[in-house]
C-alpha cells in the first residue's frame, strides 16, 4: 500500500469515529444530531462546556466547637478563673475572680460582648480548646493591667494624704519636688484609668461604681490637703483630675443580648445550610 493510500484510509477511519449511526432516542455523550443526515456527529471537545461543581470546604480535624454557645461558656468560665493560671496574674487574681475581701464583687461581667472578644483576641472554631483558652488569657491580662494600675492609684492617693496628716507644713516645703511628682504621676495613671475604663466598656467589662466612687472621695480629700498646702506655703501644686464613671446602662443590657441570640440564630441557620449542601 502506498503512503498516499494510507493516508486516505486513516483519514476514513477518523471520520467514521466522528460520524456515528443513531442508537436509541440520544446520541453518546461528546455526540449531536445531524438532522439531515440522522447521525450522531462528534462535538469540538474544546466547545464542551465543563459542568461546575461547588466545593464544599472539608471541616478541620481539630474542630472541637460545635456552637456559638460553646465559645460563650468557654469565655465566662475563663473570666471566671477557671480556665487561667493564676500565677501569670500577679497579685489581683483574687480580684478577677471577684474572690477578694477588700474588693467584692470588684468586676462587672453581666453585660460581655463575646462578639469584640472573638474577634480581637481571635478565638475561632477552628482553634482547639487549648489555643481559645490561651486567647481568652491574653484578654484576662489585659484586664489584669487594668486592675492593677486602679490599685497603685488608690495605694498613692492613701499614701499622699497619710504624708500629708504626718508631715509638718515646713517638711512639705522642703520636699515640694516629691508632692510635685507624686500628683502629676497620680494624675498620669488617672488619665489611664479613664482610658481604660472606656476600652473595658467596649467589652462589657466594667468595674463597679462604688470602687470608682470611693477612688474619687480620695481624690476630694488630696485636693482639699493641696489647696490647703498652696494657701499655707503659697505654692502652686496642680489639683488631681476625677475618674470618670462610666454605668451600665440597661438599654446596652438589652441590646446585647439580642445581639448575642440573632448571631446564635444565624450560626445555627448557616451550619444547617452547609449540611444540607
Amino acid at each position: 500500500m502506498s503512503n498516499l493510500e494510507a493516508k486516505r484510509s486513516k483519514f476514513d477511519n477518523d471520520t467514521q469515529k466522528q460520524v456515528i449511526p443513531l442508537t436509541g432516542k440520544r446520541c453518546p455523550p461528546g455526540y449531536r444530531i445531524n438532522k439531515e443526515t440522522g447521525m450522531c456527529e462528534l462535538f469540538n471537545p474544546p466547545t464542551l462546556k465543563k459542568t461546575k461543581t461547588k466545593k464544599v470546604k472539608s471541616e478541620k480535624k481539630d474542630l472541637k466547637l460545635e456552637s456559638s454557645y460553646d465559645l460563650d461558656e468557654i469565655i465566662k468560665k475563663t473570666l471566671e478563673g477557671e480556665n487561667y493560671n493564676y500565677m501569670d496574674m500577679l497579685d489581683v487574681t483574687n480580684i478577677m475572680k471577684n474572690t477578694d475581701d477588700t474588693h467584692k464583687d470588684f468586676i462587672l461581667k453581666n453585660n460581655i460582648n463575646f462578639l469584640k472578644i472573638i474577634k480581637e483576641y481571635n478565638i475561632k472554631y477552628s482553634n482547639s480548646k487549648k489555643e481559645n483558652i490561651n486567647n481568652i488569657t491574653r484578654f484576662m491580662h489585659m484586664i489584669s493591667k487594668k486592675i492593677l494600675n486602679f490599685i497603685f492609684i488608690e495605694e498613692g492617693l492613701d499614701e499622699f494624704y497619710s504624708f500629708y496628716n504626718e508631715k509638718d507644713f515646713e517638711d512639705i516645703r522642703s520636699d515640694e519636688e516629691w508632692w510635685i511628682n507624686e500628683i502629676d504621676e497620680l494624675i498620669i495613671k488617672i488619665n489611664l484609668l479613664n482610658n481604660d475604663l472606656k476600652e473595658l466598656k467596649d467589652f462589657g467589662i466594667f468595674i463597679n461604681e462604688k470602687y470608682l466612687n470611693k477612688l474619687n472621695i480620695l481624690i476630694n480629700k488630696c485636693n482639699d490637703a493641696i489647696t490647703i498646702i498652696n494657701l499655707k506655703l503659697n505654692t502652686n501644686l496642680t489639683f488631681i483630675n476625677k475618674v470618670k464613671i462610666i454605668k451600665i446602662s440597661k438599654t446596652s443590657q438589652k441590646s446585647q443580648k439580642v445581639r448575642s441570640l440573632t448571631n446564635r440564630k444565624r450560626k445555627k441557620t448557616t451550619t444547617r445550610k452547609i449540611r444540607s449542601i
